[in-house]
């Protein structure tokens, strides 16, 4: 047995506890400078929010912890989260280990893109900008697999960037000073859900000489405060609507370890690519100022803000989609058919009439030939003489024509009624109905007009948003043919791929998709904004939309509500709830400023062709290029800056995408800058020719 040395031990044991001694009480000291700093930190850094981020600002300015998280340090004097259960959100070196973890990142960091894929689209109808598309993004795919290496970014000693850096958790924010040293995100979306944990770091982290650099150098940072990947799918589509062109060329970077940051991260890669543009594109655009020029000098009366009648309001309203759970619906409707305003939206009115179901208002949302097409597939076009058609301005002039009674509304963001706006500052557009929560579905659309119009009591049916079963529309419905078989060009729809679950009306879960779920949060802002006057509910065997109340057709006690006459409605709305906007042809073609457009244009060429060689000067450059497009309109070039903006940005995404895979390859970047310059050239023979710049004149006049 080893006989204990007490003498050492003693000795020992001091030196220990004043070692400790001394720790603590260097740890005592930090702790009290901490305590010091942390108020002359918060308030510089409130000031910093309130100058760049002053929405920022007021969510932080009176801001109380959530949580029983605090901030501490050890002896090092480096600043640390400690949680109630006594652990620490780094170890015991938080600046070296966010400098490791920065280092690591670059070492590693590589493109995430999907851009490459599905370059070839149809072309039907030979518009410019798919042409010229398809083009550029082939030429894309071969540079990008003949330079498949150059996936990796960082490379020591250059200048290096990237057009868009996703960080998934900001703790307190250390890993960003650490970063902003190597290398430069033109642009840094933060997703931290934890609201505490950013407070935090408002305490510590210098946010103000961050904020400063990157407004000196024209950068872009951007925080998300949310856990919901819909939410911040959302928002990141709304974020890139500006320069929508720098999420073909991302990295994902991920501050810390958490199951709801790695959840996000594998939606956002699996997603982000099919909402990074969605800004219309050249044909497009002009397609819907010659659909809204035609329908407007047509006369078509367009909807007004008068109130319904009294003795029309209490009508009870089906709204009623293609959804599949419509066709369990078809035998109660007809029975009440008399009782009940039915609109019918889109291809319902195809199920509908098949059933022999009458229709009073008919609502369609597209510009589309798609539209007249379905409506052509029903043989007794009579049928429609006592439709009242209700649609947005652009809609096909071909489609009104088939209506004997049919009403326009100017549908928000389009380009007709901003250059209306600007230019006839004498006409109260206030006065005429704004189709506002009407995308993406026609159903949406459906919802907010009987809304707009007055009724009381609304009941969706066939709005599934998804499909309880296997089907994703009603089998009367456009999409399927007489034998109830799902049609050819039916089959590869968007609306028919369900991936998703969803919490279901009247079962657990359904499945979806992510335009429907889109489609469900227009409904419940829709219901948000209505709810006071209004009793939403939801008859539809497929998804839940919050504030419509789950019930079934057959449990309304349909016995208390007597006929009324279909025809006075009608008569009422398009007498009292519409009046026609008086401007003449001269008036709309001056809007389009034909010369100036062409000026803009060239200078856009000419700028493309000096486009700088370092990575982080073009894409600065090419966001410049939108900036200017957005400032064209406060000059009346609206329709000529919407024309390009959209095309631009989905070419400008491919542009990039070169720009990071070459190998500093001059003629690669060139050949494809005069893939779009050729673009831009074109346009310039087509601009004036808008308002007769429809299907069948692309389809006539417009080379492949």
């Amino acid at each position: 047995m080893e006989i204990l040395n007490t003498e050492q031990f003693l000795t020992q044991t001091a030196e220990l506890l004043e070692k400790q001694k001394k720790e603590l009480a260097a740890k005592l000291e930090a702790q009290k400078n901490l305590t010091k700093i942390i108020p002359a930190n918060l308030e510089e850094n409130l000031s910093a929010l309130k100058k760049f981020f002053p929405k920022l600002y007021d969510k932080f300015k009176e801001y109380k912890l959530n949580s029983q998280y605090e901030i501490t340090c050890n002896e090092n004097r480096e600043p640390n989260i400690k949680f109630p259960d006594g652990s620490y959100f780094y170890g015991k070196n938080p600046f070296d280990e966010c400098r490791q973890q920065v280092d690591n990142f670059l070492k590693t960091m590589s493109i995430s893109s999907k851009f490459s894929e599905n370059f070839d689209e149809a072309n039907p109808f030979s518009q410019l900008h798919f042409y010229y598309k398809n083009k550029l993004y082939k030429q894309v795919r071969e540079l990008c697999n003949r330079n498949s290496e150059n996936t990796r970014i960082y490379k020591e000693g250059e200048n290096n960037s990237i057009p868009m850096l996703i960080m998934l958790g900001l703790g307190l924010g250390y890993q960003l000073a650490f970063l902003y040293e190597k290398f430069t995100p033109v642009n840094i979306y933060i997703i931290e859900p934890d609201t505490d944990i950013f407070y935090l770091s408002l305490c510590v982290f210098n946010y103000t000489a961050l904020f400063e650099y990157i407004s000196e150098k024209h950068l872009g940072i951007k925080f998300n405060f949310t856990d919901d990947p819909e939410l911040i799918m959302i928002d990141l589509d709304n974020y890139s609507s500006k320069y929508g062109m720098n999420i073909a060329v991302k990295t994902f970077y991920q501050h810390y370890s958490s199951p709801k940051l790695s959840d996000i991260r594998k939606i956002l890669e699996r997603d982000l690519s099919s909402i990074s543009i969605k800004s219309g594109f050249f044909d497009d655009t002009l397609i819907g100022i010659c659909h809204s020029f035609q329908n407007l000098i047509n006369k078509t009366k367009i909807l007004t803000n008068v109130p319904l009648d009294v003795k029309f309001t209490s009508i009870p309203t089906l709204i009623v989609g293609s959804g599949p759970s419509l066709d369990h619906n078809l035998e109660l409707i007809k029975t009440i058919n008399d009782k009940v305003c039915i609109i019918a939206c889109g291809t319902a009115l195809t199920a509908l009439i098949k059933y022999g179901i009458k229709v009073d208002i008919y609502v369609a949302i597209e510009r589309t030939e798609t539209v007249l097409k379905s409506l052509l597939s029903i043989d007794d076009t009579s049928l429609f003489n006592n439709i009242l058609c209700i649609a947005p301005d652009v809609v096909h002039p071909e489609v009104l024509k088939l209506f004997k009674h049919k009403l326009l509304g100017f549908k928000a963001n389009e380009v007709v009624p901003s250059m209306l706006i600007y230019y006839l500052r004498n006409i109260e557009l206030d006065h005429f109905c704004c189709l506002n929560f009407c995308n993406p579905l026609v159903a949406n659309m459906g919802v907010f007009i009987a809304s707009f119009l007055g009724f009381k009591d609304l009941y969706f049916v066939g709005i599934d948003n998804g499909s309880a079963g296997k089907e994703s529309h009603s089998k009367y419905s456009f999409y399927y043919d007489q034998n109830g078989k799902l049609k050819t060009e039916a089959e590869n729809m968007v609306l028919n791929k369900l991936p998703l679950s969803y919490p279901g009306n009247f079962i657990p879960e359904i499945k979806t998709n992510a335009l429907f779920k889109i489609s469900i949060r227009v409904f419940e802002d829709l219901i948000n904004q209505y709810e006071k006057n209004i009793n939403f509910y939801n008859s539809s065997n497929g998804a839940k939309i919050k504030g419509a109340t789950p019930k079934h057709l057959n449990e309304v006690d349909w016995s208390k509500y007597t006929s009324f006459d279909h025809n006075a409605l009608r008569e009422f709305i398009e007498s009292n709830k519409a009046e026609n906007l008086e401007i003449t042809e001269q008036e709309f073609k001056s809007m389009l400023k034909c010369e100036r457009y062409n000026e803009v244009a060239e200078q856009l060429i000419q700028d493309l062709k000096l486009l700088p060689k370092d990575k982080t000067d073009a894409v600065l450059r090419l966001e410049a290029h939108f900036d200017y497009l957005n400032n064209l309109c406060k000059e009346g070039l609206i329709a000529g800056s919407r024309a390009l903006y959209g095309s631009l940005a989905l070419m400008y995404a491919g542009l990039l995408m070169a720009i990071y895979f070459s190998n500093n390859d001059k003629k690669e970047i060139d050949d494809i800058v005069k893939t779009i310059t050729d673009f831009i050239i074109e346009t310039q023979k087509y601009y004036s020719h808008t308002f007769e710049y429809d299907y069948d004149y692309i389809t006539q006049n417009v080379k492949r």
